[in-house]
């Protein structure tokens, strides 16, 4: 279930693995994201495996700051964040256009904590489960 949640980073940041040397090097990145927040694959295959991310959100503050960073991590390795570390949904489209309502969900995302009162790795991992409740909620 780990591999859903890397799925989920990668389809936030709209990063395609197009060959396996994209591969090599997207596996890459997350071990070098995983090696610099101190996080083990397995701490944080129990941390996707939980399926429901909603308490994630409910209480942000409880959730380990290395999951955290380790999101802001990969955002900055595939150079996905502006100047001012915002996400940047321009970049997303380098690697693979948004879709209307992905783009959508992205904007409202950014408008909720694009506002520099978060910690850099806080706006990183919002930012990711804003997008997948509310992806979630297109769903249903």
């Amino acid at each position: 279930m780990w591999q859903t949640y890397l799925i989920v980073i990668v389809a936030l940041m709209a990063v395609a693995i197009q060959s396996d040397e994209s591969e090599k090097k997207h596996n890459a990145l997350i071990h070098s994201c995983l090696t610099a927040n101190n996080l083990t694959a397995l701490e944080f295959e129990e941390w996707s495996n939980q399926g429901d991310y909603s308490d994630s959100l409910e209480d942000l503050e409880n959730v380990d700051m290395r999951l955290k960073c380790f999101t802001h991590c990969m955002a900055e390795k595939f150079d996905l964040l502006d100047d001012k570390g915002f996400l940047d949904a321009d970049r997303i489209d380098n690697y693979e256009k948004l879709n209307e309502t992905n783009r959508q969900i992205i904007i409202d995302c950014k408008t909720e904590y694009d506002n520099g009162k978060l910690e850099k790795c806080d706006y990183a991992f919002n930012m990711l489960l804003c997008y997948m409740e509310n992806i979630k909620q297109t769903d249903e």
